[in-house]
């Protein structure tokens, strides 16, 4: 992304001014596919909590049949069921999507 800082914030303030949208973020250190899969893990309980009816996640060439694997697993360990719908698109195939790396 090229927008400097200060632009980054402005976009942020503004998608999350709107009401429209509340975000969760996970940090993690190690190899990415681990990190990613702990990501997942950790944000199950809490977005159906929230009652999300979709889930939208960036897609990772070659890597979306283990996040999907991760999901089910979590979701079956804390036997709940699954929301209505998750799926992968690519960093440009839905702008919340682009949240995430103006926050990079």
């Amino acid at each position: 992304m090229t927008e400097r800082d200060s632009r980054r914030r402005q976009i942020l303030d503004a998608v999350v001014g709107s009401g429209q949208l509340s975000a969760l973020a996970f940090y993690g250190k190690g190899r990415d596919t681990d990190v990613r899969a702990e990501s997942l893990r950790r944000m199950v309980n809490p977005l159906l909590d929230r009652g999300v009816q979709r889930l939208i996640i960036e897609s990772r060439q070659g890597r979306d049949q283990r996040d999907r694997q991760v999901l089910i697993e979590e979701l079956r360990r804390l036997a709940r069921p699954q929301p209505s719908r998750y799926v992968h698109l690519p960093p440009h195939g839905d702008p919340l999507l682009w949240v995430a790396n103006a926050l990079a």
